[in-house]
């Protein structure tokens, strides 16, 4: 994959190393500083905020 020149000049990488190297801890990055200026401004934001797609739990063994 050959990025824009204001990017790198002549970076030349594989996909799977774009992604794993660049976009997902890009990605997480900035979905982490979003999490903890929501905190700081007293948002209440917890574990149920992103797992309501799973369904309540399951305690039974």
């Amino acid at each position: 994959m050959r990025l824009s020149s204001s990017f790198r000049t002549g970076w030349v990488t594989k996909g799977v190393e774009f992604l794993t190297g660049f976009a997902l801890p890009n990605f997480f990055f900035h979905a982490t500083t979003a999490y903890a200026i929501l905190r700081q401004a007293g948002v209440s934001l917890g574990k149920p905020d992103f797992l309501q797609h799973l369904g309540p739990p399951n305690l039974e063994v």
